[in-house]
């Protein structure tokens, strides 16, 4: 059966360019029979067949582009049917589509000369987005989008993460992204077009943020400034109904950066009228003056607020020109506002309001509501709030059914409620390779903190954490006094001795910091490996070579990362 789904295959591929793809000898393939193509190396037969295609094309003369180009097209638009029907080879390709795309493009290729040598690199680089975009939602709980109407097949097995990671940190395939995003971007404030591209608002460079950031902030040191840039371009320069989506990914973007970097975001100056100013694309304002705000939608409140909070500290260059910039102050009071009358943020804005001080109206002192402690929960949420990843492979894991996608779910260790699996095979990896040992400790902790929460709360709180004890309350970040010289801070001793008095050894543990604010969170080493913002594994591991593993690693929320290790005397453990 196989052999004859390929051969229809390729009979699509040879087609006459004048027709239609749906119409092509393998329009009607189920997603079953995509399946079965596609893991009988298809993927080989269409990548390579776009190879070839985009050569020729570079290669043509300016009549002969337009005929290689068709055909580049349907290639394109069967690879697109084949990852949408099977999960089972998106390694293979990622990986032909990187080496395909080194054939034709190099840095600046999409900007350059319109020749068949453009078009072809922009049309390999839009099948990249496209596969980026969608392996990144496959590694999410986000359902897909309502006009999908395939899935991938009951029979596929999805992609270990870390048969990716290597591929989505390759410098070429991070700067392709990086163009395409900014031709897309001028495209769509010129209102001009190439070849019908319309630019996506799912972009690339954000599928390339969520999922390996480190390796984008190497590679495009600038990328924090490029995006508030955006920002600011596309609230003052496109209608408010066309730039909704792409501000939307622009700010989750820029807060998945901040979560690495705040140094960067602190450093732009503009940053606070930006984000102010696309928050506002999201509620309703005309009516309202300038410097005021009517609080709408809650998800860009959540984004706007924790923006705010990483550039709020004494000190940085973004923080004065927050509290000088009335309509990003005024959105913080309005929240502060809502707060006072019961609504949750992640961060606080009465906080906030009232650490910022100057430039508020009124002024903070005379707030009519209790200001709370500051900083709020300024450690980004992926830092704080448990992954949604196997500890063993880096899978996540969908809900099963229609609306959920139909791969694996991730399942939480019945004993705990802290470990995470994919599938019996990595529950029994993990519990022989550690959890064995750890599971009781994390038992031990969660519950320890699940209690510490509730008292901080007066016994209410969402300590539980979706019916798991403590699941968390864990992760929430600690206030603790980093100033002055790394080497001479107290909290670690007392750290480390409460990990070992629950049984667990410091080696389980990855303590996640941010000295600017003086807050930390606690984390499971199996949890933080897989994290988009984790430092390289063989960095993490070096300081456990010396004293028996014995080492209580922080790792500083900065880019470049910084690993500060502290040994058994520097602890006062006993020997």
């Amino acid at each position: 059966m196989a052999a004859a789904l390929r051969e229809r295959l390729r009979a699509s591929m040879a087609a006459p360019t004048d027709e239609d793809a749906s119409d092509s000898p393998a329009g009607t393939f189920t997603s079953a029979e995509w399946h079965s193509v596609w893991t009988a190396d298809a993927v080989d037969d269409v990548i390579g067949e776009m190879r070839r295609l985009a050569v020729d094309a570079a290669a043509a003369p300016d009549s002969g582009i337009m005929p290689v180009l068709s055909q580049l097209v349907r290639a394109c638009i069967l690879l697109d049917a084949g990852t949408t029907c099977c999960a089972c080879r998106d390694a293979e390709v990622l990986d032909g589509l990187l080496a395909a795309l080194h054939v034709v493009y190099t840095p600046g290729t999409l900007t350059g000369e319109l020749d068949g040598r453009m078009l072809a690199a922009g049309r390999l680089a839009e099948a990249l987005r496209v596969h980026l975009v969608r392996t990144s939602r496959r590694f999410s709980y986000r359902p897909p989008r309502a006009v999908v109407t395939r899935q991938p097949s009951e029979s596929c097995t999805r992609t270990p993460m870390d048969a990716l990671s290597a591929t989505l940190a390759d410098p070429l395939l991070v700067e392709a992204m990086a163009d395409q995003w900014e031709v897309g971007l001028r495209r769509l404030v010129s209102g001009s077009s190439i070849d019908g591209m319309v630019p996506d608002h799912e972009l690339g460079i954000h599928a390339l943020v969520v999922a390996v950031v480190r390796p984008v902030l190497d590679t495009l040191p600038d990328v924090t400034t490029s995006v508030v840039r955006w920002l600011t371009t596309l609230t003052t320069r496109v209608g408010r109904m066309t730039a909704i989506p792409y501000v939307s990914t622009l700010l989750q973007t820029l807060c998945m950066l901040s979560a690495t970097a705040p140094a960067q975001l602190r450093a732009a100056r503009s940053a606070p009228a930006a984000v102010a100013a696309a928050y506002r694309l999201f509620t309703s304002y005309d009516a309202v003056p300038t410097d005021a705000f009517a609080l709408g939608d809650g998800d860009a409140v959540a984004l706007a607020l924790l923006l705010h909070a990483v550039m709020a500290p004494t000190g940085c260059p973004s923080a004065p020109a927050l509290r000088g910039h009335r309509a990003a102050m005024a959105m913080i009071v309005a929240a502060a506002g809502a707060e006072a009358g019961g609504t949750a943020f992640t961060v606080s804005p009465t906080a906030l309001a009232a650490h910022l001080g100057a430039g508020v109206s009124p002024p903070a002192a005379d707030l009519p509501w209790a200001p709370a402690a500051f900083p709020p929960a300024a450690l980004p949420p992926a830092a704080t709030v448990p992954s949604t990843r196997c500890w063993a492979c880096g899978s996540a894991g969908h809900e099963r059914g229609a609306a959920r996608g139909t791969l694996t779910r991730l399942q939480r260790c019945s004993e705990c409620a802290v470990g995470r699996a994919c599938s019996p095979d990595c529950h029994a990896a993990l519990w022989r390779a550690s959890h064995k040992r750890a599971c009781g400790g994390w038992r031990r902790w969660a519950a320890a903190a699940a209690a510490g929460s509730a008292t901080a709360t007066g016994g209410g709180g969402n300590g539980g954490g979706d019916g798991q004890p403590g699941h968390v309350a864990m992760f929430r970040p600690r206030a603790v006094d980093m100033r002055g010289e790394w080497k001479g801070w107290v909290w670690p001793a007392a750290l480390a001795a409460e990990v070992e008095a629950v049984g667990l050894e410091l080696r389980d543990v990855v303590v996640y910091a941010d000295p600017g604010w003086g807050i930390m969170s606690v984390l499971p080493e199996g949890d933080y490996r897989w994290k988009p913002d984790a430092v390289a594994a063989r960095f993490l591991a070096a300081p456990l070579e010396k004293h028996g593993g014995r080492v209580l690693r922080v790792v500083n929320r900065a880019h470049p990362p910084t690993v500060r290790s502290f040994g058994p005397r520097s602890l006062r453990l006993v020997v």
